[in-house]
């Protein structure tokens, strides 16, 4: 009898052991399945998240410093270019305005065409030193010889004024190329920015994803 009440006792006992085992196990599957599914849509929701912010896997959002450097000397360089060229066409009309002349110029003096002007003036005014020397300033030879030197003169002149359109042409190209590079800088620092707010909300879903996996 004691025997018979003792092995009804263990028997009981396993079986009780053995539902709530049974139970705990049932339970814990359902949670474990629960968790596979909030595992997948969280990382649904990264991968989701990462195409439409078109962040690629192991992207830096952020833009890099050598791009933003190489943008600020480009536009440095054409802003310098600008103020340079500006600054050069600025002086050349003062030289003409003032002494009437562009032998103060180095930038004029070295067009070619300049200097082949400058050689026909120089023979002019050789020639018309040589007249003076044997005829009065109305003979008509003298007269002629005023006029050639004369228009040399203008036609050195014009082309001086032609180099300095030339130099207000390119100092305003190189300013819109510096606008232009400042407005692209511009929107590569807007984007930067979506790019940076992208990444945090990236991080979020991807810590989220990581604990919900742990």
């Amino acid at each position: 009898v004691a025997n018979a009440l003792a092995e009804d006792y263990v028997l009981s006992t396993r079986e009780a052991r053995s539902g709530d085992t049974n139970r705990a196990s049932q339970w814990l599957s359902s949670q474990i399945e629960g968790l596979r599914t909030k595992v997948a849509e969280s990382d649904a929701a990264v991968e989701t998240f990462r195409a439409e912010a078109g962040l690629l896997k192991g992207q830096t959002a952020t833009l890099g410093t050598q791009e933003i450097s190489e943008l600020n000397t480009q536009i440095t360089i054409a802003e310098t270019a600008s103020a340079d060229a500006k600054a050069k066409a600025d002086e050349i009309r003062e030289v003409l305005e003032s002494q009437g002349t562009v032998e103060a110029s180095s930038d004029v003096l070295a067009s070619p065409i300049i200097q082949a002007l400058r050689q026909q003036q120089v023979t002019a005014e050789r020639r018309l030193t040589e007249l003076s020397s044997t005829y009065l300033p109305s003979h008509p030879k003298m007269i002629a010889a005023e006029k050639d030197a004369a228009d040399i003169d203008r036609r050195i002149n014009r082309e001086a004024m032609k180099i300095v359109e030339g130099l207000q042409g390119q100092a305003k190209i190189a300013a819109a190329r510096a606008t232009a590079l400042r407005k692209n800088l511009d929107s590569l620092k807007g984007r930067e920015g979506n790019s940076a707010q992208s990444e945090v909300k990236l991080k979020e879903l991807e810590r989220e994803a990581k604990a919900n996996r742990d």
